[in-house]
C-alpha cells in the first residue's frame, strides 16, 4: 500500500447534490440517484466549487437559474455500495458507489484496493465496511474506515488540533506573529537562523499560512542585505522540539 501524507480527517462534510435521475446499478437494475459533490464546509473556497461541478453538467432549461440542494452533515461513518464503473480520458477509472440516501460520489482505486485487503465486496457490490470524509491536499477523499488512508488522516486530523492550540499559546506561528524582518523562534528550541555573509538572514519576502484555514504550512523568504541571496523556506511547522526542513536553496 501506499504512503499517505498532507491529509485529514474532516469533522463535518458538506454535499452539493444534482437533481434525481434513472441508472442501473452493476447487476442492471434501476436505480434513482443523485450525483453529489462532498466538499469541505471549513473551507473558503470548497463550497463554491463543489456548486460549480454540480451545475456544471445539469441539462435542464433552467441551467443558467439552476441551485443544487446542498446539505452539511458531521462525518458520520455510513455503508456504501458499488454500482457502476466510469472509464475517464487518459485511462482513469472511477468506481462509483452510493450512500444510504442514494448520493453517488467517486470511490478512488486506491480505496478499492483498501477493500478488497480488508472486507471485500459483496455480491450486488454492498462493501462489508463503513466510509468516511478526508482530505488528501486539496481533494475530497472517501476512506475505509480502519484502513491506511483513513490511520493517516486521523493522525492528520490530531496533528492540526495540536498545532491550533499551540497558536493559542503562542508555540507555534499566526499570520499575526509572521512579519517581515523578524525570525521566528520556538520559544523552546532554536528554530529558524540562516546566515549569510556572517548574518543572520531576515525575512524579506511574502509571508502566509498557505491552505486552508488553520494549516500547518508557512512560505517564509530570506534575503540576505549584502549579497541579495535570498532561501526560500516552505514546510509544516512541527511543535517544539521537532525539525524543520528546508526546501532547495535558491541562487
Amino acid at each position: 500500500m501506499r504512503s499517505f501524507s498532507n491529509c485529514r480527517l474532516l469533522d463535518k462534510v458538506g454535499y452539493c447534490m444534482r437533481q434525481p435521475t434513472e441508472a442501473t446499478n452493476i447487476i442492471d437494475e434501476p436505480i434513482t440517484i443523485r450525483d453529489t459533490f462532498p466538499f469541505n464546509p471549513d473551507s473558503k473556497t470548497a463550497p463554491e466549487t463543489a456548486r460549480r461541478w454540480a451545475k456544471q453538467y445539469h441539462f435542464g432549461d433552467d441551467r443558467e437559474t439552476f441551485v443544487p440542494d446542498e446539505v452539511i452533515s458531521s462525518n458520520a461513518p455510513f455503508a456504501v455500495t458499488i454500482v457502476d464503473l466510469h472509464h475517464r480520458s487518459e485511462g482513469g477509472r472511477a468506481y462509483k458507489v452510493v450512500d444510504p440516501y442514494m448520493r453517488r460520489f467517486d470511490l478512488r482505486e486506491d480505496q478499492v484496493l483498501e477493500v478488497m485487503a480488508k472486507c471485500g465486496i459483496e455480491p450486488g457490490g454492498k462493501v462489508p465496511g463503513l466510509f468516511v470524509w478526508g482530505t488528501l491536499g486539496s481533494q475530497m477523499r472517501l476512506a475505509l474506515v480502519g484502513g491506511e488512508l483513513h490511520k493517516a488522516m486521523v493522525a492528520g486530523a490530531d496533528a492540526l488540533k495540536a498545532h491550533k492550540a499551540a497558536q493559542v499559546a503562542g508555540t507555534a506561528p499566526t499570520e499575526g506573529t509572521l512579519q517581515v524582518g523578524h525570525v521566528f523562534r520556538f520559544e523552546e528550541q532554536v528554530g529558524i537562523e540562516l546566515t549569510c555573509c556572517g548574518e543572520v538572514m531576515p525575512l524579506g519576502g511574502n509571508l502566509s499560512l498557505r491552505g486552508a484555514a488553520g494549516a500547518t504550512e508557512t512560505r517564509l523568504a530570506y534575503s540576505c542585505s549584502k549579497c541579495f541571496r535570498r532561501v526560500a523556506v516552505v514546510d509544516r511547522w512541527p511543535p517544539p522540539g521537532d525539525t524543520i526542513y528546508l526546501n532547495d536553496v535558491e541562487p
